[in-house]
């Protein structure tokens, strides 16, 4: 599996970004059909249909910055780049600032 992560800062306090990373969410969810729900202060997400189907990942909210990691299926590899680049200009969008970062492996 293929992994894409993202981080920015944490600059709000954790009620707006909670409200932020819902509506990074429902962003993400109407571009990917994902599923998603709380757990503490991480988003869990899942694609169970559409071109995503088999992506599964979150959006954790802790300290001092926002996290978001993508796992991707090996049959969707060549969709990284696009789900990279779309969760990265997501994340900017709405928490500014965004770092991609592709993890070795």
């Amino acid at each position: 599996m293929a992994h894409v992560e993202a981080e920015c800062p944490l600059t709000v306090p954790s009620p707006e970004a909670r409200r932020r990373a819902e509506e990074f969410a429902r962003r993400m969810a109407e571009r990917f059909a994902l599923d998603w729900e709380w757990e503490g202060d991480t988003l869990r997400f899942t694609a169970s249909s559409g071109a995503a189907r088999g992506v599964r990942g979150h959006l954790a909210i802790g300290g001092d910055s926002v996290q978001v990691r993508l796992d991707v299926p090996l049959l969707l590899r060549p969709l990284r780049g696009t789900l990279e680049a779309k969760a990265s200009a997501l994340l900017n969008d709405t928490f500014g600032q965004a770092r991609t970062r592709v993890p070795a492996g």
